[in-house]
């Protein structure tokens, strides 16, 4: 029987939305066949906009905030919030050198010592211009710095000693463009229990910047 294409379209939509047209869909995604089709469809240039389309539209929002309130969404992040997974995605972002300073800034927003930087912009951009001048090398102590993220198990930053750390210059000002170095952990610890020639290069920083190395 030979049908029109609007009597087809009919045909096939109740067939799609019957018991067996529903099953028959069913084993065809968990068939070899459709699970190769589908991963092929969501790497294509018309799949990645089809989800990108749907993950920003209000459907789609409405099934995710469902799937995160549910028991089985709380369970699912939960689990993943806890495998050793989330933590190498993390280890790994916080080793680049965006995720090192983004913490960095983090950290110092929260600083009982004050901050006067603007924006993220304004404090990374301090980074490069010490680059500018000393390369990667600690500028009080000539030493290459690293930024080695290492977590515990509780999640805690563990301190190794050549890696950048923030510094301020003047100890009892608020970080700024001005007050602010980036140095080893190492030498930036040993600030309490300073070394002469150590001490050298902070006064030497300071006059620098301050015109001044009195103490106050």
């Amino acid at each position: 029987m030979n049908m029109s294409a609007e009597q087809r379209k009919i045909y096939m939509f109740k067939y799609r939305n019957s018991e067996k047209g529903k099953e028959a869909r069913r084993k065809y995604k968990n068939s070899v066949k459709g699970r190769k089709a589908k991963f092929k469809y969501n790497h294509s240039e018309r799949g990645r906009k089809a989800t990108l389309k749907y993950y920003h539209s209000e459907k789609g929002i409405k099934k995710r905030l469902e799937y995160e309130n549910s028991e089985r969404g709380r369970e699912t992040r939960l689990k993943y919030y806890r495998s050793e997974q989330r933590r190498e995605v993390r280890l790994k972002y916080e080793n680049s050198e965006r995720g090192y300073f983004i913490k960095m800034w983090h950290d110092m927003k929260k600083s009982k010592h004050g901050n006067e930087f603007k924006n993220y912009e304004e404090f990374f951009q301090c980074w490069i211009d010490q680059q500018k001048i000393y390369g990667t090398k600690c500028p009080y102590t000539g030493v290459e710095m690293t930024r080695i993220a290492l977590g515990n198990k509780r999640g805690s930053q563990v301190r190794i000693n050549t890696n950048i750390s923030k510094d301020r210059i003047k100890s009892n000002f608020p970080y700024s463009k001005k007050n602010l170095m980036f140095v080893t952990w190492k030498i930036n610890l040993e600030k309490g229990a300073i070394t002469t020639k150590t001490a050298e290069s902070f006064l030497k920083f300071e006059r620098e910047r301050f015109g001044t190395h009195e103490v106050e």
